[in-house]
């Protein structure tokens, strides 16, 4: 890949949260070379939170977000702007691991067990409210949830004090290298759901669809890239994650794969994103929710 890209390369700057294994599909599409194929010299800024990333797309800082896409929905109910164009990660990417002989089938086994989940209101620490009360069960009554830190979530399965604690990969793998193991999958227990979106505004769409176009064109291309070379796609992984324990990255990666969390297509399904903006209007994030129509943009998913 052409480390300095000529001039005709329309530069593009990308903002994420932080470096994930689970947005693969950006860094698959930047190192095979797919944003440049488009014409585009892309450039991944990091903010340290969805919050951050969309804001500095508001700001012109950057020109797409990538991160929870329901921060459109609460933009839009402000009367500020924003648009979905496509969708990276599709299913809630978190499973539960245990050092302990416990099974865990459906949310009823939560009944009677202490289980970590990242701060409240995350989107982690609500879907396992919701999963819960669907089942009957009510935090404090039936069962506890102890809230953690994200990257301390391991310590109070290891120190004994939890069954069960909530992460998402590469630290599943990590938990079960210590000798953990995974007992139950939010991405198989919830379904489909819009997690994690491309953003950018409608003033933007407007004057650059071509370049909107490029972008989510591009994207398209890793996600196929994935599920048709999924060893291939583990070597991105594992090179820009050379910090992290190779054949964890691997495993992260097959883990993702195995549970559907990359979707298969760009596109942003209506179910997908009514059950990610039920979540927002249950934490009260969002009261009056506009239109699927006001916030998402499909028309530049291509096949």
């Amino acid at each position: 890949i052409n480390n300095n890209p000529s001039s005709n390369l329309e530069r593009v700057t990308i903002n994420q949260v932080g470096d994930f294994v689970l947005y693969l599909p950006l860094y698959v599409a930047k190192d095979k070379g797919f944003f440049e194929q488009q014409g585009l010299d892309v450039i991944i800024a990091n903010s340290g939170g969805d919050d951050k990333s969309f804001a500095a797309v508001l700001s012109g800082e950057a020109q797409f977000a990538q991160g929870d896409p329901t921060f459109v929905a609460i933009s839009k109910e402000k009367g500020g702007p924003g648009k979905v164009v496509a969708t990276i990660v599709n299913k809630a990417p978190f499973w539960l691991v245990s050092t302990k002989d416990i099974a865990i089938d459906s949310a009823s086994d939560f009944k009677g067990k202490k289980i970590v989940t990242y701060l409240a209101p995350s989107t982690a620490y609500t879907l396992t409210v919701k999963l819960a009360q669907d089942k009957g069960l009510e935090v404090g009554e039936d069962y506890q949830i102890i809230q953690s830190q994200f990257g301390s979530e391991l310590g109070p399965l290891f120190s004994g004090e939890a069954d069960a604690t909530l992460t998402l990969p590469p630290t599943v793998q990590e938990a079960v290298d210590k000798g953990a193991k995974i007992v139950f999958s939010y991405p198989q227990e919830f379904g489909d759901m819009a997690v994690t979106g491309l953003t950018t505004t409608d003033e933007y769409i407007l004057e650059n669809p071509e370049t909107v176009q490029k972008v989510v064109s591009a994207y398209q291309e890793a996600l196929d890239y994935i599920y048709a070379n999924p060893e291939e796609a583990k070597n991105v992984a594992i090179a820009r994650f050379s910090n992290l324990n190779e054949q964890s990255v691997r495993d992260a990666v097959d883990l993702a794969i195995n549970d559907g969390v990359w979707p298969r297509s760009a596109e942003t399904s209506e179910t997908s994103w009514d059950k990610a903006i039920q979540i927002r209007v249950q934490v009260g994030d969002i009261k009056n929710p506009p239109a699927f129509n006001e916030v998402v943009d499909n028309s530049f998913f291509q096949r």
